[in-house]
């Protein structure tokens, strides 16, 4: 097996955790990588960093910073990835957060699960992560059972229109899922790897291992991540907390709605297709459709709060 595969490798003032990160791509026991890195305007040590480990590993030719993107454009994670995949020429594509660890069998391991799909149309697979500390020390072995996901159930196309199920550090795709994503140029995403899920289950394929085969890092700075548990300030700001989620919620809306509107006209799907339509009309229709395509999240409250909103 010597297929190449693409990383790309999303950074923002990851000075505390990126040479780390590096390390651990550097020490996979699967050698045929490319990473680009894709930074956002970082103000501290980030790329000197980048550029010494190259330096120092003597890896120029496997480590590419990409250019700075423009002022005008977005900015924030699900459009710093984005920029990168654009950059992409592999058959295979990964995704790097700036402060997680791979274990040496990553890369490997989720090649070979994605060769287990139909790799001719669009395909995606991801994996578990142990979620850990800013020291690496665990908290919680597996994402999945830490936010309640039992992929056996949640991998259908009525529920991840809701809620994406795994992030983008446990993903591969294949060019096939790349080059659908990119053909639209303006999207409006929530995050890259929700919209990335919904497209290849709704015109492609998708499975999983339940393998863990990284670090899930959380600290102060993350952007997005796992849940955490018994958080006092979830009490404390319970109306902030409430806010957050309706505007989340209509932007999952927003992007069902893109997607149908940007990619159902090329091979239809009449999930997508049903379900966006309602979204537009009057609330006893929407609950009738999510009712009818049996629409749930990953437990009842979050349901409940989803009915609620949308």
């Amino acid at each position: 097996m010597n297929d190449h595969v693409d990383i790309i490798l999303a950074t923002y003032n990851g000075e505390n955790y990126v040479v780390e990160q590096l390390e651990s791509i550097f020490n996979q026991t699967y050698s045929n990588w490319k990473i680009y890195v894709t930074d956002d305007g970082s103000t501290d040590n980030t790329i000197n960093l980048i550029n010494k480990f190259v330096l120092d590993k003597n890896i120029g030719n496997k480590v590419v910073i990409l250019p700075f993107r423009d002022k005008c454009n977005k900015h924030g994670p699900a459009y710093n990835f984005s920029y990168g995949l654009s950059f992409s020429t592999s058959k295979y594509i990964m995704f790097s957060d700036q402060d997680d660890y791979w274990l040496p069998e990553k890369i490997v391991t989720q090649i070979n699960k994605i060769k287990e799909l139909d790799v001719t149309i669009p395909a995606l697979s991801f994996c578990d992560a142990s979620v850990v500390d800013n020291n690496l020390s665990v908290i919680s072995p597996s994402f999945s059972k830490n936010e309640g996901f039992i992929w056996e159930k949640r991998l259908n196309l009525s529920n991840i229109l809701f809620q994406n199920i795994a992030p983008g550090c446990c993903m591969i795709i294949n060019d096939k899922l790349r080059d659908l994503f990119l053909s639209v140029p303006d999207r409006k995403l929530v995050m890259h790897d929700w919209y990335l899920i919904i497209l290849s289950k709704s015109f492609g394929n998708v499975n999983f291992t339940h393998e863990v085969l990284m670090k899930y890092r959380q600290h102060d700075n993350n952007q997005v991540g796992a849940t955490k548990k018994n958080n006092i300030l979830t009490l404390v700001n319970f109306r902030k907390k409430l806010a957050s989620s309706y505007d989340n919620h209509q932007r999952a809306k927003e992007q069902l709605i893109d997607i149908n509107n940007n990619y159902n006209n090329y091979n239809k799907n009449k999930i997508i297709h049903r379900i966006a339509t309602a979204m537009e009309a009057p609330f006893i229709y929407k609950i009738r459709t999510l009712l009818k395509f049996r629409v749930t999240k990953s437990s009842i409250i979050k349901t409940v709060v989803l009915y609620y909103f949308i």
